[in-house]
């Protein structure tokens, strides 16, 4: 997929999300794991181009948040348990929010269903629920129909999906290459980038 058609259904897909979050009206935006920094600022992005005054609050339950919630292999009550005190120690405020959870892609769509079979069990409010992108419907079955999802295109899906992987490794060696990245997207959302080969296809 040429990098100027990528950038501009990335930026499609941010405005739709970022859109529906600011007419919804939720006061907390939470993320999590390494890949969470590039849904952070494709939404900050989206709203900063939209002209949006009120950012949500955002929280990033972080890679240590992510074992606890749903990677980690424990027995179900004690992951109840442990998941509830951390959620409680580091984000106290989330229980009396009004909140929606957002992530930068969907494959089959595993990691939201449980989410939202999980997040009551830890005593958390009712909580909806955001991709930028994800695969057509036959490929991401076990998303949940109420998902909010910016736009179902493959390709794209499977770009992002690398750029998150590889925004995970990088991160861990070095934070500023990471963010370099995350920035080269975030300026062509914001206006301030003209893709390589946009002049061929104009």
């Amino acid at each position: 997929m040429y990098l100027d058609r990528f950038l501009e259904k990335i930026k499609d897909a941010t405005f739709a999300v970022s859109q529906d979050i600011h007419e919804k009206g939720y006061d907390v935006v939470v993320v999590s794991g390494y890949s969470g920094m590039f849904s952070t600022q494709l939404l900050k992005s989206g709203y900063a181009r939209l002209g949006y005054q009120h950012m949500p609050l955002l929280l990033d339950l972080k890679d240590e948040g992510n074992k606890i919630i749903y990677k980690e292999k424990m027995v179900y009550e004690e992951r109840v348990v442990a998941a509830g005190r951390y959620l409680k120690e580091n984000f106290p405020g989330l229980y009396d929010s009004t909140p929606c959870y957002l992530d930068d892609h969907a494959n089959q769509g595993a990691k939201i269903k449980l989410l939202k079979q999980f997040f009551p069990d830890f005593g958390l409010p009712d909580f909806s629920f955001y991709v930028f992108t994800a695969y057509e419907d036959k490929y991401s079955f076990l998303l949940p129909k109420d998902t909010f999802v910016g736009i179902r295109n493959t390709a794209v899906t499977y770009n992002v999906k690398c750029i998150a992987e590889d925004l995970g490794s990088i991160f861990q060696l070095s934070e500023d290459n990471a963010r370099r990245d995350i920035m080269r997207i975030s300026d062509y959302i914001l206006g301030r980038y003209t893709p390589i080969d946009a002049d061929e296809e104009s």
